[in-house]
């Protein structure tokens, strides 16, 4: 089973994130990945009006390798914590100019502050928010965890305070994971006040002990990051952006870009060219031999000729393009570390594909589970595939010094803006009998993308589906429809 996620980003994109692991026993691994995008007619989406350059521009691809998976009770106590390579690529003594390792020290300080970010995420996300049970045990085991991490990190700040390279990385973690922790504690609060059941002053008062805490120490290092009333905290913002980019470029590939069947294509039109052109003097030869030079019909068999080879080689070249251009992919990326290792190549491609040419479980998967009778059923809608394979090659892993990385997140984010301006106002007027006459209200207009997903492994297949709901306002909720495994 490849893990997957899809979420809403923000109100005008959402994201689909596929991790593909390596593996150690085989040097080569495969995937293919279909995004099957159904839209209503009514949108106006179609091959005229919605054209290759268009989607690509609405797309933001990011390929990086996976985070290594920590729990924050691991990164607190496990001897294999980060924390514990940061502090033994200190120098013991101030001569020790041989174990001075500045960007070896940059690399494991990025790398923890990475991973603490995705563990503090994932525990607030899965033990706390989407928790149903111990939530409150919860949330004090992650401020007794988070509290612990922070004080093991900070030792570190006696450690490098003369290292004038390794203190100022320092102070750059120092700050991030004081703003990720902040984050998740206003997540926890939030929900803490819209759920009554939850409602314990003690708990709460404890969270907001730690902000100030927190608030304090960053306001005492003179950090630029401390959110103000009455302020726009555009700096602040921008910092923690930065902040983030940072660290999590230890897990980023470069990436070659290039289109794909460039040499194919000239190749093909030079073809269609000369199957043109074969005509044409075919033509002319004909017509010399039958009527003879500088007469009136051999000017026209000419004419005639030259007005059919444009054709000819126009219709060739488009006929090839369908047959074997369908069959290639529009762009490759060539992933690379430090332009030294090769990771793979990840090939991606873009159509409309018509509902006839679905594949029978395809098909059979968007017809089950309609939320209405008449959810799509009599409205039309144009299918949008998009295509991803990809190969992974684990023979850099020997050569490559940190095992901890043994996948690649791909993050597939799209923008909906073209696909609403077509739609209706998301508030639509209705009225309701009363005991006293009538009364109006107001409904949502809603329009509904299916998205199915085919995820190809060897010989293993996965097919998820899910439905965006989006009004002219953006996205609105995603629900997962099929998760078959």
């Amino acid at each position: 089973m490849l893990n997957h996620e899809i979420k809403i980003h923000d109100r005008k994109q959402f994201e689909i994130k596929l991790h593909y692991p390596f593996s150690k026993k085989r040097s080569k691994r495969e995937y293919l990945v279909e995004t099957y995008i159904f839209v209503p007619n009514v949108l106006g989406i179609n091959k005229f009006s919605f054209h290759k350059k268009n989607f690509y521009d609405s797309v933001k691809n990011y390929i990086r390798f996976a985070t290594p998976r920590f729990s924050l009770q691991q990164l607190a106590e496990d001897k294999k914590s980060p924390l514990n390579k940061i502090l033994e690529l200190i120098p013991k003594k101030k001569t020790d100019s041989y174990s001075y390792n500045t960007d070896e020290f940059e690399h494991e300080l990025k790398m923890f502050c990475a991973i603490f970010a995705a563990s503090v995420r994932s525990f607030v996300i899965d033990e706390i928010l989407n928790g149903k049970e111990n939530f409150i045990t919860n949330i004090d085991d992650f401020l007794k965890l988070s509290n612990k991490i922070i004080t093991k990190y900070r030792f570190i700040e006696d450690q490098v305070k003369d290292l004038k390279e390794y203190n100022q990385i320092f102070h750059f973690g120092n700050e991030y994971i004081s703003l990720v922790i902040e984050k998740y504690l206003y997540f926890i609060l939030e929900k803490l006040t819209s759920n009554s059941l939850f409602a314990e002053d003690k708990i709460k008062i404890s969270i907001i002990d730690f902000i100030k805490k927190e608030l304090d120490y960053r306001t005492k290092q003179k950090y630029n990051s401390v959110v103000k009333e009455n302020s726009t905290n555009e700096e602040m913002l921008f910092r923690f952006s930065a902040l983030k980019k940072y660290f999590s470029s230890v897990l980023s590939l470069e990436a070659d870009v290039e289109k794909e069947g460039t040499v194919l294509e000239h190749i093909l039109f030079g073809i269609a060219a000369g199957i043109a052109m074969f005509f044409a003097t075919a033509a002319a030869f004909w017509g010399q031999s039958v009527f003879g030079n500088f007469t009136l019909s051999f000017f026209v068999i000419l004419v005639i000729s030259y007005m059919f080879k444009d054709r000819i080689k126009e219709m060739l070249r488009e006929t090839l393009k369908k047959s074997v251009f369908k069959y290639l992919f529009d762009y490759k990326h060539k992933l690379y570390i430090d332009e030294k290792y090769k990771v793979g190549i990840i090939r991606e491609s873009f159509g409309f594909i018509k509902y006839g040419k679905l594949d029978k479980d395809i098909f059979s998967l968007r017809q089950k589970f309609r939320t209405l009778e008449f959810d799509n059923k009599f409205q039309k809608e144009k299918v949008i595939l998009y295509r991803k394979k990809i190969n992974l090659k684990s023979k850099f892993l020997k050569k490559y010094e940190d095992e901890r990385l043994n996948a690649i997140s791909d993050i597939f984010r799209f923008d909906i803006t073209r696909f609403l301006s077509k739609m209706d106002d998301p508030k639509k007027p209705l009225y309701t009998l009363t005991s006293n006459g009538y009364k109006k209200i107001s409904g949502k207009r809603v329009y509904h993308l299916n998205l199915i997903l085919r995820i190809v492994r060897n010989k293993d297949e996965q097919l998820k589906r899910f439905r965006l709901v989006l009004t002219k306002k953006g996205i609105d909720r995603i629900e997962p429809i099929y998760d078959g495994n």
